[in-house]
């Protein structure tokens, strides 16, 4: 074997390639998964080239139900917070080949791994060092994230450590990946437990809304008005109060032909989506 091969095979994965690895894995069809009708994430991930993509996704529409929705590409937030922690990796790699672990599970497998650490003398504990390690299913909270996620969150002997799945199938039930460890990348503190906090932000002025829950928030001093509600959704050529909008005009959203909208406070920049 050349140097260069020998480096070739014992180059550790970069983030990114995990991450990617994770969002590609095969995890299966089962027969209670409705996949089969809808398509599975993983299959539909194959072909992706996820640093091509958005990294958000705003949708804004008017009409009788308004909505506005922040959707993040799971690729690129997931990048954006944690390093792939290969130490750990292969700790619990080890450790989930064990006989006694080889059938269980995995999220039984994750639990039991961090009595492990615990039994191993680490110092294990949960949000701020306090308590326990927190089990995350996203699925259970309002999210912003493209795709299902599932993890341990910890502090262990002090740093911020992740045993992540994400969930490749079609049924919510079913289809995680086998776990990846990772540790946050110093960007924001437990920003991993930031998947339900988003952002809308105007492109020209500082008007910005936070999500709080299922409404959007403006966060700019003028009393909480929210979008959809203080601020109407119209979309382009349709009525407003017997006025045909065409154009931008204070106080309302405008959503555009090409599904841009326009800020109701100055009327000039485009409303944004961006993650804290």
């Amino acid at each position: 074997m050349t140097q260069t091969e020998m480096q070739t095979t014992t180059r550790k994965p970069t983030t990114r390639e995990v991450i990617a690895g994770m969002l590609r894995e095969n995890t299966g069809r089962h027969f209670l998964d409705s996949g089969g009708a809808y398509g599975r994430n993983w299959e539909r991930n194959q072909t992706r080239d996820f640093d091509a993509e958005p990294h958000c996704k705003l949708t804004v529409r008017g009409g009788r139900y308004p909505e506005v929705d922040v959707t993040f590409n799971t690729y690129h937030w997931l990048c954006d917070r944690l390093e792939f922690a290969t130490d750990w990796q292969a700790e619990f790699d080890a450790f989930a080949e064990a006989p006694e672990q080889t059938e269980e599970p995995w999220l039984k497998v994750m639990y039991a791994f961090m009595d492990y650490l615990t039994e191993q003398g680490h110092e294990v504990a949960g949000l701020y060092g306090e308590g326990e390690p927190m089990t995350i299913n996203t699925y259970n909270d309002e999210c912003s994230l493209s795709q299902t996620l599932q993890f341990i969150y910890a502090e262990v002997d002090g740093e911020e450590f992740v045993l992540l799945q994400v969930h490749g199938g079609c049924d919510v039930r079913g289809g995680y990946t086998a776990p990846k460890a990772f540790r946050g990348n110093g960007n924001s503190d437990h920003a991993i437990l930031d998947y339900n906090r988003a952002t809308i932000g105007c492109d020209k002025c500082e008007a910005n809304w936070m999500l709080d829950g299922s409404s959007w928030l403006y966060d700019g001093g003028t009393g909480g008005r929210q979008l959809g509600r203080d601020f109407p959704i119209v979309e382009v050529n349709d009525e407003h109060e017997g006025v045909t909008m065409t154009g931008p005009a204070k106080g309302l959203v405008l959503v555009r032909e090409d599904g841009t909208a326009t800020c109701p406070c100055c009327a000039e920049g485009t409303l944004g989506g961006y993650w804290l």
